[in-house]
């Protein structure tokens, strides 16, 4: 075979995924995916970061200076916590969904 033939079919498949990948059914399935992702990732950290949740609800118990020396530490180590679940989303996103058509059972891959 021909390096244009070759080339003929890599386009022709390429533009079959794309009008499969830009269709609604396979949109719904990434979105599902993706809020099935951050749910997972969220309750993870929320599980993990817990104290520092807890921490950020005492310092409005607290009077004047105690209140804002634990804020001080809580509110960047919560924004830390947020990096850290952006990132991990992204990853997940990147390596399970991203670029894929998805079959019927795709979620329990996604788990």
């Amino acid at each position: 075979m021909d390096t244009i033939a070759v080339d003929a079919v890599d386009d022709l498949r390429r533009q079959v995924f794309q009008s499969v990948y830009a269709s609604a059914e396979q949109r719904r399935r990434r979105g599902i995916a993706t809020a099935l992702l951050v749910a997972k990732h969220v309750l993870r950290g929320v599980l993990f970061s817990w104290p520092l949740y807890l921490l950020l609800v005492a310092a409005f118990f607290l009077p004047g200076w105690q209140a804002a020396l634990l804020l001080a530490l809580v509110v960047p180590a919560i924004g830390v916590s947020f990096w850290i679940l952006g990132k991990g989303v992204r990853e997940d996103y990147r390596a399970q969904i991203a670029g894929k058509l998805h079959e019927k059972g795709y979620l329990r891959r996604v788990l």
